[in-house]
């Protein structure tokens, strides 16, 4: 096996934040633990002279389990609190990211509105991202059936293209407006209601 059948290995996790010799200390430990230093640095064929740095990395960002005593043993964090760790440091982040970026933002906050469109291929052609807001169910407990919410800008109003059986149409509704409709209860409809207060973050 040469070494770029092994590194790719380890390409999962180097694409969630780990360095490739964090990855080998990482998976041998999830395969045979708890192992002290010298166990570590053998098992994941990292070098004894960088072994410790890395588990004192993977110890700091909790990781990996550091177990004291006369010789210290190492055992790594459960995968699937490793999995959840690291999604809500990327969250935070990326939320901490987006509060930075818009003090940099040249965009106008005033033009800030939302659509309400109907005709899936024609909201497509003018979509400019999609943020997935979250899955629900329509009836829980009682139907399996699903319904998928997306927050999305576009990128323009133009003539519309449609086809013959097609029907879209767009309303044009200040942000605020919406809020103010929901309060009065002059939004009755449980998707739009939910969609309006799932938003409200990305506006």
């Amino acid at each position: 096996m040469n070494k770029t059948t092994i590194d790719k290995k380890y390409t999962f996790l180097l694409k969630i934040g780990f360095s490739l010799n964090e990855a080998k200390i990482y998976l041998a430990l999830l395969e045979k633990y708890p192992l002290n230093g010298y166990e570590v640095s053998k098992y994941s064929g990292v070098a004894r002279s960088l072994v410790y740095d890395c588990l004192d990395r993977l110890v700091s960002k909790g990781y990996v389990i550091k177990m004291e005593g006369e010789t210290n043993f190492y055992k790594p964090l459960n995968y699937e609190k490793l999995i959840d760790t690291i999604n809500k440091e990327n969250q935070s982040n990326l939320l901490i990211a987006r509060e930075e970026l818009k003090k940099y933002s040249k965009s106008n906050n005033d033009d800030e509105f939302i659509f309400n469109i109907k005709g899936f291929d024609e909201f497509i052609k003018k979509t400019k991202e999609l943020i997935f807001l979250g899955e629900f169910y329509l009836s829980a407990g009682f139907s399996s059936e699903k319904m998928y919410l997306y927050f999305c800008t576009v990128e323009n109003i133009g003539l519309q293209n449609l086809d013959k059986d097609e029907d879209l149409e767009i309303i044009k509704i200040e942000y605020n407006k919406l809020l103010e409709m929901l309060e009065n209860d002059e939004i009755v409809d449980a998707k739009t209601a939910l969609a309006v207060l799932l938003c409200k973050k990305y506006i």
